[in-house]
């Protein structure tokens, strides 16, 4: 992470700790726990890679997430 990139914060159901600055927790069962608000960093969309697929995230104007291919 650089200076320039806003806080992410990444939480586990009161399993969390402190690693230079962010706050990161493991769970077998659950994974991580990240913000959107921290996903999206003030865009309405983003694309995510994952492997040879590309795949967008939207916020609508109602506030709920879309992933579509």
């Amino acid at each position: 992470m650089s200076p320039d990139d806003p806080e992410i914060r990444v939480d586990n159901y009161n399993k969390s700790k402190d690693v230079g600055g962010d706050t990161v927790g493991g769970d077998s069962t659950h994974g991580d726990v990240v913000s959107s608000m921290n996903l999206l960093k003030g865009r309405r969309q983003l694309t995510i890679l994952h492997g040879n697929e590309r795949y967008q995230l939207r916020l609508t104007t109602n506030d709920k997430l879309i992933l579509t291919k």
